[in-house]
């Protein structure tokens, strides 16, 4: 009898635990931890249906980031703090994007990695499906009223505050995933390391999610 009563009580802790801890919880307590972290550097790798694309990552604050994508095609992906310029070598284009834009009169970030948690409230309804001592497992759900990357995705964030992982269908109906490895953490990098300016015979876009 105690046998049972002892795993009907801890059955009742740990129900009681887990259903103490919201989405809302966690993602304030990730948001904090985030926003103590001063960079970080690291490799990124994006799968777009049968596409995979890797490279370096380096991130300082504030919204300054450069990935330099290495395979399968050399792209240069970097945000100076408040445009993201995106360099695709091989027919020598650039897109230049604001970090914070507008689609039919709704906000859109142009990144999944700056200011994440901010961004995933304002676009998505997040579900917290579970967490353990390293990491937290979301899922989102596109909001209908928010132009977003995904329809619905799953959001693995390490309890540092760091992205993970997140992956799922897109908008477009294509699968997605975006895999975060991190080699180190506050370190001082160079703002130099986030000036970008075009080539001189570079085509250049600019804004194009604009109304």
């Amino acid at each position: 009898m105690s046998r049972i009563i002892f795993v009907v009580v801890f059955s009742l802790f740990i129900n009681f635990t887990f259903a103490s801890i919201t989405a809302d919880i966690a993602f304030r307590e990730l948001r904090n931890a985030y926003n103590s972290i001063s960079s970080f550097v690291g490799s990124i790798t994006i799968k777009l249906g049968s596409k995979v694309y890797s490279g370096s990552i380096k991130y300082k604050v504030p919204n300054k980031m450069k990935i330099n994508f290495s395979s399968p095609s050399a792209i240069d992906l970097i945000s100076d703090g408040s445009s993201i310029w995106i360099y695709i070598k091989g027919n020598n284009t650039v897109i230049k994007q604001p970090i914070l834009s507008k689609k039919g009169g709704r906000l859109i970030y142009a990144s999944e990695v700056i200011n994440p948690y901010e961004k995933y409230n304002r676009e998505y309804v997040v579900v917290l499906d579970k967490y353990d001592d390293k990491t937290y497992t979301f899922t989102l759900r596109a909001k209908p009223e928010v132009f977003t990357t995904f329809n619905n995705a799953k959001l693995v964030a390490l309890r540092n505050g760091l992205i993970q992982s997140i992956s799922g269908i897109t908008i477009t109906r294509e699968n997605l995933s975006i895999e975060m490895k991190y080699s180190a953490v506050n370190i001082p990098i160079d703002d130099r390391e986030f000036f970008f300016t075009p080539p001189a015979d570079a085509q250049v876009l600019t804004d194009i999610f604009q109304d």
